[in-house]
């Protein structure tokens, strides 16, 4: 590993522990507890430990401290103090590149990141998941869309879900093969399905490629007087937080297969519990609800697949309700890519007209193919009275325009099994309206 030339907002300490004295649980809690005595959570983010550290026959591994440099003024005196709280941490030993007594080596994340597995916060309020073994998940593409698993009627699924959004809110970040096995210690099943819930829920935000996750920052999103929705993350001294202002109610999803809606009920004046709050808790946002992209725009953002090798797949091309065996990519169209001998498979968008292949989520590229299909038979209707919006089940939109639904209310749809419709609630005649500009196949009219 090289030495990091100079200081920057982020550095690593690194250490060994070279007996048995501390577990990895062990470690984290000792940690945690001596951090929020010395009040230092604000320098000391989290700590990341070796990987496969249960292989070891004698407890002995690496661990590293997370360390915001720019955290304090006064660095000089805030590292002392960090020298002081790791000299109570009895059994470890310097990880140092120099053999000199007094050099403290610090190290950036590409020193590290191969050697070590994921991040754990040591805020107090933010660790509500114990250490576990993170275990190695089959690679699957994240884009595309499991089967469905019978699962028993009136399954409530809203407390590991919640877990999960936790967990995520103290990692800030990772990746989607971490994400899966999050999903695997909490026995949350189809993890792709939960993956596009959350970004439909304003909490989780997905690369282009779906390998890499990163959660947004808390903020409150008016849905009408007074009254807040929570979107981002989570954690309990914001819930205490938010408790002090007003009445913190927790709406179940409508299916139960998702983290609860936070909703907000102020009391008394809301701009000055608002500014109280912020004051509160600075990271705290009051942002509203981005407006999604012009189709044309949208389309414009595909990721176009440089190379598709066609001969070592069988194909099938979406044509309006299934999927059927073509034997060559002639049209324009969605295509589900076979490989043969093989259990993977691919889903990708065929533009015969640049003759390009195009990637992005299940759901956004079959509406894409309902709209060279047949875009005259896409169908939506909207109740003013009751402001809700229903859509067929089977042309449910893009993420990006099924998210600016689903944040209007903070609540995913409702199905309606006899019209197999999905409803989305608390949708104003002025989102309406946006949708109308958006997605140009809908007569706002009729």
């Amino acid at each position: 590993m090289s030495k990091k030339s100079s200081r920057s907002e982020q550095i690593y300490w690194g250490f060994r522990t070279h007996t048995s004295r501390y577990k990895p649980q062990k470690l984290l809690n000792y940690l945690q507890k001596r951090v929020t005595q010395e009040n230092l959570a604000d320098v000391v983010s989290h700590v990341r430990i070796e990987k496969g550290i249960k292989e070891r026959s004698r407890g002995e591994y690496y661990f590293y401290l997370g360390i915001k440099t720019n955290a304090r003024s006064d660095w000089s005196s805030t590292q002392n103090t960090l020298k002081q709280l790791i000299k109570t941490v009895r059994g470890i030993s310097i990880v140092r590149i120099r053999r000199e007594e007094f050099c403290w080596e610090e190290f950036c994340w590409e020193d590290i990141r191969h050697m070590v597995g994921i991040a754990y916060e040591l805020e107090r309020d933010t660790q509500p998941i114990e250490y576990f073994q993170v275990k190695r998940p089959p690679k699957v593409n994240p884009l595309g869309l499991e089967t469905p698993i019978a699962e028993a009627v009136g399954s409530d699924r809203s407390q590991p879900c919640e877990q999960l959004l936790w967990w995520l809110s103290a990692a800030g970040s990772g990746s989607w093969e971490t994400f899966q096995a999050v999903c695997s210690h909490l026995d949350l099943v189809q993890p792709r399905r939960l993956w596009r819930r959350l970004q439909l829920l304003g909490h989780l935000l997905a690369a282009q490629d779906g390998q890499h996750w990163q959660m947004q920052p808390p903020s409150l999103q008016p849905v009408s007087k007074n009254c807040y929705v929570l979107y981002g993350q989570r954690n309990a001294s914001l819930q205490e937080s938010l408790q002090q202002f007003g009445r913190l109610v927790e709406i179940p999803q409508p299916r139960r297969d998702a983290p609860p809606c936070w909703q907000l009920e102020l009391q008394a004046d809301a701009a000055t519990a608002i500014a109280e709050l912020r004051t509160k808790y600075p990271a705290l946002a009051i942002r509203p609800v981005e407006a999604p992209p012009p189709w044309a725009d949208w389309v414009a953002t595909l990721k176009v697949v440089d190379w598709v090798p066609l001969h070592r797949y069988r194909l099938k091309r979406y044509d309006g309700s299934s999927f059927v065996d073509v034997p060559d990519a002639e049209e324009t169209g969605f295509y589900e890519l076979y490989e043969e001998g093989s259990q993977q498979q691919h889903a990708l968008f065929y533009d015969r007209q640049h003759n390009a292949w195009y990637s992005a989520e299940w759901y956004s590229l079959r509406f894409l193919a309902l709209t060279h299909l047949a875009p005259k038979n896409l169908s939506v209707s909207y109740d003013p009275n009751a402001q809700e919006l229903s859509i067929p089940i089977s042309q449910r939109w893009p993420l990006a325009y099924e998210r600016y639904l689903v944040m209007q209310s903070g609540c995913l749809p409702r199905y309606n099994r006899t019209t197999e419709e999905l409803i989305y609630q608390n949708i104003a005649p002025t989102v309406w309206q946006v949708i109308g500009e958006q997605l140009p196949f809908f007569d706002l009219e009729k």
